[in-house]
């Protein structure tokens, strides 16, 4: 092709990338419009374009995240996380803690391993006394690291080894990450264990007392005066008094509790009636009920009584109640469940709760019966916080569960079957057995991840058919000249990690990996250590929130800011570095 395909296309991955680190916009529709832009200019044909999503990165990464799920569901990570409580040292306990992350997260997707591992990371905190912030960061880091260690530890490492595949004709295997990626993450989890949590902020956030929320700060109980118009009328009545926005969550009549009562029951004059109210709805709902402000007490114990609990949650970046409201949710009638209030970034928002367009990181307040809570947190793939009852995990037997995942490894490493069909068929039988529910296999492949993936394994051959790889290949082999070729390989770490705390671990991976191979080519050394170079660093994303799905987690329950991520993540960084470069020349020689 002409130089103007070649200038065209870098100028279409630049635009990609700063409309990702821009964050407005979905990443998977980001990477289609690319994808779009490059057939359009015909620079792929209309079977190039499309060749991504038939992939087989794409399809095992789906099959992983049905794994991981299923490991979820059984609580074989609970088991692992109950051990914790064993350990009674101090000292030893937050390395324990990030050390069992770590290591879990090598075998399950980094957002799982620290789903399940969040109730016995508020748990340590505060036995230990310590702001919650102190270690949900460490731990979010510790589960990254995890990804290092093996092929299924995170959805960039299988990329990488497709497109090596591509590139050689075989994929990187199981296990081949392990001899870097073990090391690094073992120095990293150390760090974080008994030096990086110290520089984590100690600020008070959701999860540091043994409750998140203040109740008394979210609820309000009033009386309900003989002369009150409300007497006589149904409960939902309250709600519509004067247009004020009160939700009735909880009565108390003539001593008896009753935690979220039915809509249609009458009120009388003597009524207790615990409201959910912000200061200027209370004051116009008080003028215009006619009733009285009383002391509270106990209000927690009434709206925890008889079958009714309390869970707090995480919203995730993947959460189907993200930039929704609780009006667009209708939680109370499509579950039976209340929203009493919600936390973002360790303080209450300003907004009315009804009009709160949830984000990710907030933690929300809900009530309801447990099985009714347990149906939101699945139905929206919510994170429950400290233990409150309400579980990600069912009853299914984590022994079954383990077996088949032993079985699927042992199956890749005696070379019986491939990796693409042995976690197919483990997924498969994870459904079969029962350990989830076909919806909910559906429902834990993250689709926007595949459309991503498939949208942009193209561009790679973009930028081959229009010489970008080969220009961009002679650059750096010109700039590494004279140096043994460990200058490339750090050049790939740096710039990787810098895409990955930029837009993400998943695209960087596709772009930096796709450069990689042409790179090798044109230095005449092997593809491994640029690659492995650039799977390190896509698990590197300790710079920045908006760098893994994880950061995001516990920006909230944390309270973090922006910058407080450096304060772990820049020596954590080097380190990572400093040990990657020499490891990956070492095991994976650029001239074998």
């Amino acid at each position: 092709m002409t130089s103007w395909a070649m200038w065209y296309v870098f100028a279409v991955i630049l635009a990609v990338l700063a409309a990702m680190a821009a964050g407005r916009w979905r990443y998977d529709m980001i990477g289609l419009a690319g994808l779009l832009a490059l057939a359009a200019a015909g620079i792929l044909s209309p079977a190039e374009a499309v060749a991504g999503f038939g992939h087989p990165a794409v399809v095992t990464v789906a099959a992983v995240l049905v794994v991981g799920e299923a490991l979820q569901a059984s609580r074989a990570v609970d088991l692992v996380a109950g051990l914790l409580d064993r350990v009674r040292r101090p000292w030893l306990r937050v390395p324990a803690l990030v050390g069992t992350v770590t290591a879990i997260s090598g075998f399950m997707n980094d957002t799982g391993a620290l789903a399940a591992m969040m109730p016995a990371v508020v748990r340590t905190a505060r036995r230990l006394k310590l702001p919650a912030s102190r270690l949900l960061m460490p731990v979010a880091y510790g589960s990254l690291l995890g990804g290092m260690i093996t092929l299924i530890g995170t959805p960039a490492n299988i990329i990488i080894a497709s497109l090596r595949a591509e590139a050689v004709g075989r994929p990187f295997a199981l296990f081949d990450y392990t001899w870097v990626g073990l090391p690094v993450a073992l120095a990293g989890a150390l760090f974080l264990g008994l030096v990086g949590w110290r520089l984590a902020p100690a600020r008070e956030a959701a999860g540091d007392r043994a409750d998140s929320f203040d109740i008394r700060d979210y609820v309000t109980e009033v009386r309900v005066t003989p002369s009150s118009p409300l007497a006589g009328r149904p409960l939902a009545y309250a709600g519509t008094l004067a247009e004020a926005e009160v939700t009735v969550i909880g009565l108390v009549r003539d001593g008896q509790v009753q935690p979220m009562p039915a809509p249609y029951q009458e009120i009388r004059p003597g009524d207790l009636l615990v409201i959910t109210a912000d200061s200027q709805q209370l004051t116009r709902f008080v003028d215009q009920a006619g009733v009285e402000l009383v002391p509270q007490k106990d209000v927690e114990q009434t709206l925890r009584g008889g079958p009714v609990d309390l869970a707090e949650v995480v919203v995730g970046p993947g959460s189907g109640v993200v930039d929704q409201t609780v009006r667009d949710l209708n939680l109370r009638q499509r579950f039976g469940v209340n929203l009493l209030a919600v936390s973002r970034l360790g303080a209450r928002p300003a907004a009315r709760v009804a009009s709160i367009r949830f984000q990710p990181g907030d933690v929300l307040l809900l009530q309801g019966r447990p099985e009714a809570l347990r149906q939101v947190v699945r139905r929206f793939d919510l994170l429950p916080l400290p233990d409150r009852g309400v579980r990600l995990g069912t009853a299914a037997p984590a022994a079954l569960t383990l077996g088949v995942l032993v079985g699927a490894v042992a199956a890749i490493v005696a070379g019986i079957l491939p990796f693409e069909i042995a976690f197919l068929a483990a997924a498969l039988l994870m459904v079969a057995l029962g350990v989830v529910s076909p919806r909910r296999a559906y429902a834990a492949v993250d689709w926007p991840v595949l459309v991503l993936i498939g949208s942009m394994l193209p561009y790679g051959t973009a930028l081959e058919a229009s010489g970008g790889a080969a220009y961009l290949g002679r650059l750096l082999s010109e700039a590494a000249a004279g140096a043994g070729g460990w200058q490339a390989v750090a050049l790939f770490f740096a710039a990787t990690t810098l895409l990955t705390n930029l837009i993400g671990a998943k695209p960087a991976a596709v772009l930096a990996g796709s450069v990689a191979i042409h790179t090798a080519a044109g230095m005449e050394v092997a593809p491994d250590p640029l690659l492995m170079a650039v799977a390190v660093a896509a698990s590197s994303a300790f710079l920045t929130p908006v760098g893994h799905q994880v950061n995001v987690i516990v920006m909230g329950p944390g309270g973090y800011r922006f910058a407080d991520y450096l304060r772990v993540g820049l020596p954590l960084t080097l380190l990572t570095g400093l040990m990657a470069v020499p490891l990956l020349l070492h095991f994976w020689p650029l001239v074998p």
